[in-house]
């Protein structure tokens, strides 16, 4: 879903039905998917150390997975931007402080709006 609706975006962006627009079509794709994929390794660290699917863990290691949660679907939409030529130092920090500071404010709004699957399947509203 996040790649389709990164391509849509990017499409919308373009006039529909240019050359520009399928470019972006696939260009929004990459991104999405690169995101996506960005956060496999991060999932599979978790549960091999056994922290279940929107758990978080104490200490340290539950401070660095919470940063690296917010950080690595970034990361994978950097790779895809980088290979245009378009991060720089400047464009990548700043990108990661936007979303080190929006993630813990707009997490709590999804959650309440029951938009966020792993907090709805743990009230037992999945499948209503």
């Amino acid at each position: 879903m996040v790649s389709i609706g990164t391509a849509i975006s990017q499409w919308l962006l373009d006039l529909p039905g240019s050359p520009a627009a399928m470019m972006s079509l696939g260009h929004g794709f990459a991104l999405g998917a690169a995101a996506m994929l960005a956060e496999l390794p991060n999932r599979f660290a978790k549960r091999r150390l056994g922290i279940g699917e929107g758990k978080t863990k104490g200490g340290i290691a539950g401070r660095v997975f919470r940063v690296i949660d917010q950080l690595d679907l970034l990361a994978g939409g950097w790779l895809v931007l980088g290979l245009e030529g378009k991060a720089t130092a400047g464009r990548v920090f700043g990108s990661a402080a936007v979303v080190l500071v929006a993630h813990p404010v707009v997490t709590p709004i999804g959650t309440r709006l029951g938009l966020r699957r792993v907090e709805m399947a743990a009230a037992g509203r999945i499948g209503e």
